[in-house]
């Protein structure tokens, strides 16, 4: 088996480039998420204050929003992975 010649400048480069590519990837999706999340909850928020929803109804909603707010991180972590991943086969 011969032994790969690594480039570590090339790697580390390649690196960088995506981790900027993921922080504008994941404002990006932040802001798609944020809209998504404002346009659900404003009718909710509505019938909660009228008193036409339970808290038996609100709360499960609210866990529901609020793993849908984590999406993003979510995102976020598996896009690092692929970018160090892709570093890694690229050295």
């Amino acid at each position: 088996m011969k032994e790969r010649d690594f480039d570590n400048e090339s790697g580390v480069a390649y690196v960088f480039y995506m981790i900027i590519a993921l922080l504008i990837l994941g404002a990006l999706v932040w802001m798609g998420v944020g809209m998504a999340f404002n346009q659900f909850m404003i009718p909710v928020n509505e019938r909660i204050v009228a008193g036409q929803m339970s808290t038996q109804t609100a709360d499960p909603i609210a866990f529901g929003m609020g793993l849908f707010a984590a999406i993003p991180i979510f995102l976020l972590i598996a896009i690092l992975i692929w970018a160090v991943m892709a570093a890694v086969n690229k050295v």
